[in-house]
């Protein structure tokens, strides 16, 4: 066997036809025998009329008729012998036996009268027989080879069949490597900190396990599930941007929290052709709703329990990123650090501007407040402005003093704010003199292509 299909031993121009004494009979006698030995026994009386005295070479020596007798016992065997040796007797004494010779007896008579046919039907009978065997083991040989030839075509069948059974199993192996790629893929793209990206990061998750046409993200409030994103919607679509109240597929995610499938007639009824598969966020610490994700078109062969169950899964994972963005968000609100940037936080620096003022009031001190702002903050990519964000710490600290802080803006990732204790203005511009001079003596490649402004004000 070679190639990719298996390869099979072509015997039709080797294998014998097996030979069988049937076909169209005459008295029980195959037609073909009576045929051929009535063919020669004319030719040889006519030829007797012909060339010689119209006696059928009865006295000659070997006889012609051993021609037809020989040919059929070795073509046909013992029977079609015994039958062209009775032929052939008939032919020759029929209305041809010979007189009897004055000085023979009775008994010379009659032997000279059956001398040849005798001999004919013991041919018959001897070489018939030899013929038989031959016959016999030639039809042997002729079912084992195509026994043979079964077994051969039993193998290669079972060897494509493995085959294909082998390639289905690397295909499904393949397949399911793959999945298990889309799926850990897919668990990535939802992994975000802030609540508004993992709604996001749903569609692109769904996009990568499940491939569908047409799905939304709705985003749960008080006026119900309000579409967040849409992918392959057409203009002509029936689907709705918004759940409300009043229907079926709202009080289903809200009140039971499951998974909708139109494979189910049931859920079928409830999401009303707005989609095949639909299945709520849940936050898992609250058991809130906070979205729902909805499968309006998709491949039915896609559509496997398999696929319902990752949905699932989908959507549980969802659940859980939403809820550790929520505890994030609410950290982040009352640290003590920027944890993007390193950068002390602006709500830090809320609690900063109270106690400056406060020392402002009860020992007459001054407080300065430098805006530093990233002018070409669209040449940056987000993880540029966090590594510029802590370079500019750096520099501050090295340059003013470690009395300067450098605390985030609230307003932009690319903006950030130094309090400094003075209430000469001359010394602000002092330390936006300094930080120039630093900032055009850095190695830091995003520092170097920024465009910084600075912009001094009192802090009260």
């Amino acid at each position: 066997m070679s190639g990719n299909t298996a390869e099979t031993l072509n015997t039709a121009t080797l294998k014998p036809e097996k030979q069988t004494l049937t076909g169209k009979k005459v008295f029980g006698i195959q037609a073909s025998v009576l045929y051929e030995t009535l063919l020669f026994l004319g030719v040889i009386i006519l030829l007797s009329y012909i060339f010689g005295e119209g006696d059928r070479f009865i006295n000659a020596s070997p006889h012609p008729f051993w021609l037809p007798v020989l040919l059929i016992i070795m073509q046909y065997g013992t029977i079609a012998g015994l039958v062209c040796a009775t032929l052939s007797t008939f032919a020759l004494l029929f209305f041809n036996i010979p007189v009897i010779q004055f000085d023979e007896n009775i008994y010379e008579y009659f032997l000279r009268l059956t001398y040849q046919p005798t001999l004919w039907f013991i041919a018959a009978v001897f070489l018939g027989e030899l013929r038989m065997r031959h016959i016999h083991e030639r039809n042997d040989l002729v079912d084992q080879l195509a026994d043979a030839e079964e077994k051969e075509r039993t193998i290669a069948h079972s060897y494509r069949r493995l085959k294909d059974i082998k390639e289905g199993m690397e295909t499904h192996m393949a397949t399911q490597f793959h999945s298990s790629i889309s799926t850990f893929r897919a668990m990535k793209s939802i992994e975000s900190l802030n609540p508004i990206e993992i709604l996001h990061g749903i569609g692109e998750a769904i996009t990568e396990i499940m491939g569908p046409d047409k799905f939304s993200v709705y985003a749960f409030g008080d006026n119900g599930f309000e579409i967040v994103s849409s992918h392959g919607w057409q203009d002509e679509d029936p689907f709705e941007s918004r759940i409300m109240e009043d229907q079926p597929m709202y009080h289903e995610m809200v009140g039971k929290k499951r998974i909708l499938t139109s494979i189910n007639e049931f859920d079928a009824k409830l999401l009303n052709n707005q989609g095949i598969l639909a299945g709520p966020l849940i936050d898992p610490q609250t058991d809130e709703i906070f979205g729902m994700v909805k499968i309006e078109q998709l491949d039915l062969k896609s559509l496997s329990l398999r696929n319902i169950e990752i949905f699932s899964i989908l959507c549980q994972s969802a659940g859980i990123a939403y809820t550790q963005s929520l505890q994030y968000q609410k950290m982040q609100k009352y640290s003590l650090k920027d944890l993007k940037t390193g950068l002390l936080s602006h709500s830090f620096f809320q609690h900063q501007k109270t106690f400056c003022q406060s020392l402002a009031t009860k020992f007459d001190v001054g407080f300065f407040m430098i805006n530093v702002q990233l002018t070409n903050k669209k040449d940056f990519s987000k993880k540029d402005k966090e590594t510029i964000g802590k370079e500019m710490s750096k520099l501050c600290r090295n340059a003013i003093g470690k009395e300067v802080d450098l605390f985030s803006d609230r307003k932009s990732d690319s903006d950030f704010i130094i309090l400094l204790p003075s209430k000469n203005v001359q010394k602000t511009d002092f330390v936006i003199s300094k930080l120039h001079d630093a900032i055009s003596t850095t190695k830091n490649k995003a520092l170097q292509n920024a465009v910084i402004a600075f912009k001094a004000k009192p802090l009260f």
